[in-house]
């Protein structure tokens, strides 16, 4: 998992070379021999050519060097195959290595089973696991390759009627029980790893968005195909062989359309259509042969002519009704509620009800008319002035969308987007009406959210300018006002402090109307200078410069 893409590359490259060689091999042997399992080949062709192609035209991908290794694998397979029934069935002993290919026939399909069922869904559409835990699961997924390997390769069996019964070359019958215990082991794993690749890849499908949904359409589409061939080529070999070829190359094929994103919006179209040919065929067939049974077990008559006629005859007539309820239940599967426009707005009024807030409801809108009509994207725009806001999408955008306005009191307040559901195919006129029915009833509350909107806004911004005068009045009073009052009492209290030491007794000038009296508690010798009195004693002389003023304060004579 920590190798870089760019060393990869190259032996991609070379496996996917590889695989072409074996396949081209194969083919020559498998026309020599007149061998209907050269069919086999597509599947490992179109993984070559699709795992080059990804290669090629997205070089980030992890998935091209995946595909290019089970090319190679199921070349590799294919080609042993063949080889031994050419060599051991329709020519025996023209060519060599006869005995060492059957022996390698036992196990060599492993690889290409455990890369194919096991690796490539679980790492599918990016070629990256879902997360870090889901590595003991790949790491038991390619631990079966061996285990199957060895189980196989040593046990006393016989290879089938497709190699004529032949038994295994090299078997080693004292340890069959250690074989057969490595075999059970194996069966016990692939099938525990299958339930994890299965949990994978419903948790990949909740979790990833519409595009890696239609992705996934495209790969699980043909699973089924591939079991049925599977299956019926069991009981019937030799005519199921081309149609297990031709479904084997539907995989690869699908995985390109998913990887490459090419006509990726169709797959819609095509499920839909083959659920329904499907239905009616098995409808057909069932009626049918129920017709021929009757036939026989009551009249007696077999398979002539008439029965088939008349067989034919009931089938289609039990057809005709059949179809349109077919067709509807088809529909409604893969489009949704388009021929049920009553069906459309009551799941968008029950979503508009359980919507939790303002928020959630247009998300919800968009939401029920993409799974409504089966639409890739959708979404709610809001108008703001003469501009467009996204309020709620769903899906993935396409490079083409047709709008719907929404309108609430002869106002249009918004307007409603939809893809088509793939590039080449336009909205029929079923289509347009039910969404020009829906985005009438979404009007009312696009304008309600845009409303709800408006005054949230509103009252954010009133919020923000009192938050804004509040950090202006601080601002002022921290810068402006408060150093100017500190300036003025730090002057006050200079002012007072030089006044006070010019008059030598402790009292400021401007207090002279009551230097008389508080200087005749305190100074003697003051009280007498004031009051132009005799100096009380000589003692006092000494006291006198002390009392007297820097400079004459009051003036004489006050």
């Amino acid at each position: 998992m920590g190798v870089r893409f760019f060393s990869l590359a190259p032996w991609a490259w070379l496996a996917s070379g590889a695989a072409l060689v074996l396949v081209a091999a194969t083919a020559v042997l498998a026309v020599m021999g007149r061998d209907v399992s050269g069919a086999l080949i597509l599947g490992a062709v179109g993984y070559a050519l699709v795992g080059s192609l990804i290669l090629a035209r997205r070089p980030g991908q992890r998935m091209g060097p995946l595909l290019c290794a089970i090319a190679l694998a199921a070349a590799f397979s294919d080609f042993v195959f063949v080889y031994t029934r050419y060599t051991l069935v329709h020519s025996p002993g023209s060519l060599p290595f006869g005995t060492a290919f059957l022996w390698i026939n036992t196990w060599s399909f492993a690889p290409a089973v455990c890369l194919t069922a096991f690796v490539l869904p679980l790492v599918f559409p990016d070629g990256r696991l879902l997360s870090r835990r889901w590595r003991p699961v790949l790491w038991a997924a390619l631990l079966i390759v061996p285990l199957t390997a060895v189980g196989r390769a040593f046990i006393p069996e016989n290879m089938g009627s497709s190699l004529n019964y032949r038994p295994n070359p090299y078997p080693i019958p004292a340890a069959e029980p250690v074989f057969a215990v490595i075999l059970l082991l194996a069966v016990g794993s692939g099938l525990i790893v299958l339930a994890a690749v299965s949990a994978s890849v419903v948790l990949r499908w909740r979790r990833s968005g519409e595009v890696v949904r239609l992705q996934l359409k495209w790969f699980l589409a043909t699973i089924p195909v591939l079991v049925a061939g599977i299956i019926a080529n069991d009981f019937f070999p030799d005519p199921v062989t081309i149609a297990l070829g031709i479904a084997g190359c539907l995989l690869p094929v699908a995985i390109g359309v998913a990887v490459l994103r090419y006509r990726l919006y169709e797959i819609d179209v095509i499920l839909s259509r083959a659920v329904l040919y499907a239905v009616l065929s098995v409808a057909v067939a069932v009626v049918y042969l129920a017709v021929v049974a009757i036939a026989r077990g009551v009249f007696g008559v077999g398979r002539s002519l008439e029965v088939q006629v008349l067989a034919t005859v009931i089938a289609a007539l039990a057809l005709w009704p059949l179809r349109g309820w077919v067709q509807r239940g088809v529909q409604r599967l893969f489009f949704g509620d388009r021929d049920a426009p009553y069906a459309a707005m009551a799941r968008l009024g029950r979503q508009v009800e359980e919507a939790a807030g303002a928020e959630s409801v247009l998300g919800s809108v968009a939401k029920t008319v993409a799974d409504s009509l089966r639409l890739p994207y959708a979404a709610v725009e809001l108008r703001q002035g003469n501009s467009w806001v996204p309020a709620a999408a769903w899906g993935l955008k396409p490079a083409v969308v047709k709008a719907f306005p929404l309108v609430s009191q002869r106002e249009t307040v918004g307007r409603l987007l939809v893809g088509q559901r793939s590039p080449g195919e336009q909205l029929g006129a079923e289509d347009e009406r039910l969404l020009e029915d829906l985005a009438r009833q979404v009007g009312p509350t696009a304008h309600a959210v845009a409303l709800r909107g408006a005054l949230e806004a509103s009252l954010a911004k009133r919020v923000a300018a009192r938050e804004e005068e509040r950090r202006r009045l601080r601002r002022d009073l921290h810068d402006e006002l408060g150093p100017t009052l500190a300036g003025l009492t730090l002057g006050l209290d200079t002012a007072r402090s030089l006044a006070t030491s010019s008059t030598g007794c402790g009292h400021p000038p401007w207090t002279s109307w009551a230097w008389p009296a508080r200087c005749a508690r305190k100074s003697p010798a003051c009280a007498a200078r004031r009051r132009g009195w005799p100096l009380p004693s000589a003692a006092g002389a000494t006291s006198w410069p002390a009392c007297r003023p820097r400079w004459r304060w009051p003036p004489t004579g006050s």
